[in-house]
């Protein structure tokens, strides 16, 4: 029997575990509702001759109390609960919510720039040889599989299920694998301890968000984001945003007008509307400071990105949460977007880039709410 046909084999036994899996759930929790709807309809006359109130109405505050219940389990915010976090808890919307009209105003000025060096960062590391005799690549799946079908770890296991149930080959194709990787971080110098022999494979999967034992354009660009904070803007490490960080820092010192090295909502507020932006699209400003309907946007960059002080945001985080935000909204899993297509502006703004939609349905109530006054 040759390799190939074993790994073809392997892999459809584990699609048809996972599918046997997935029917037994979908059958328990059709089996629990029918039980539930059963019950209903055997006790519902009884509620009726029993109770003054729709059993619905009596229980809808013990669903709301379980419900805000579970949320919180999951926030991490109920006493005495143990939480299990999400594998990728920690990415953020730092380039959405209220946050992304801060991102739309900087648009004009910081996308370009910032793009470029993605797309720089994601050319780069694929330039380098995906073979290397004397680095082999755990998470090559299919040589796995054809090599030591009958001898899998739990563990390999565990990750050829995740590998086989998530593979695009449209992805995978254009994704940089270990031996890639492992080039990269000892060329430019990026924030590892290379004395530890598992630290290539670990940095995979601190960022295989597809888990497919690549890293996509979107995974590289968070990975060389998130694992480099303490060395974003230096010179002493390639692919670090050197240049980039000096425009960030520039802007950074202009807004900090008491020169303590942390910036409030207030201080950006107050002094952003005043960078040269050659253009009035995407204005959150646009009302005047006294309107200041848009100074959640600033808010949210800060209580996102804050970590040292509550409420202020340092210089090195200033800088993160710039490159974090958009990363956000200019990185696919195939492609560095260089335009809109993410953004989800067209849902914020009207009339030619200039209309903030939310900020005229609340001057138009406003509005009435005073003529009916």
């Amino acid at each position: 029997m040759k390799p190939s046909y074993i790994a073809y084999l392997f892999i459809l036994v584990l699609l048809a575990e996972l599918t046997i899996q997935n029917n037994l759930k979908v059958n328990e929790k059709n089996t629990v509702n029918t039980s539930a709807q059963t019950d209903q309809s055997i006790y519902s006359q009884m509620w009726n001759d029993l109770f003054s109130v729709p059993r619905g109405k009596a229980c809808s505050s013990t669903r709301l109390r379980a419900r805000v219940r579970r949320e919180l389990i999951e926030e991490g915010l109920y006493p005495g609960q143990r939480i299990r976090k999400k594998k990728f808890w920690w990415v953020k919307q730092w380039g959405y919510e209220a946050a992304a009209y801060f991102f739309d105003y900087l648009d004009p000025i910081l996308r370009a720039p910032v793009v470029k060096e993605f797309q720089s960062i994601f050319k780069d590391v694929s330039a380098f040889p995906n073979e290397v005799s004397n680095i082999p690549d755990p998470f090559d799946y299919k040589k796995i599989i054809q090599k030591n079908s009958a001898y899998l770890t739990k563990r390999q296991i565990k990750q050829i299920k995740l590998f086989t149930k998530n593979f695009d080959p449209d992805i995978y194709n254009i994704s940089v694998n270990l031996p890639q990787i492992h080039a990269a971080i000892n060329k430019w110098k990026w924030n590892v301890n290379p004395g530890d022999a598992s630290v290539y494979r670990r940095f995979i999967m601190s960022y295989d968000l597809n888990f497919d034992g690549r890293l996509n354009p979107r995974e590289m660009i968070l990975a060389s984001i998130y694992n480099n904070q303490q060395t974003v803007g230096s010179s002493i490490c390639e692919h670090c945003f050197f240049e980039l960080a000096k425009t960030f820092d520039a802007i950074f010192l202009y807004l900090d007008c008491d020169n303590d090295g942390l910036l409030s909502a207030e201080e950006i507020w107050k002094n952003l509307p005043k960078i040269k932006r050659n253009t009035e699209k995407f204005n959150i400003f646009s009302f005047g400071n006294d309107e200041s309907i848009r100074t959640s946007s600033i808010n949210d960059f800060i209580l996102k990105n804050s970590k040292i002080r509550d409420g202020f945001i340092t210089r090195n985080e200033f800088r993160i949460g710039l490159l974090l935000g958009f990363w956000d909204r200019q990185t696919e899993y195939t492609k560095i977007l260089t335009d809109d297509s993410r953004t989800l502006k067209k849902l914020r703004w009207q009339e030619d880039e200039m209309m903030d939609i939310a900020l005229y349905n609340y001057t138009k109530k406003k509005m009435i709410a005073g003529l009916i006054k």
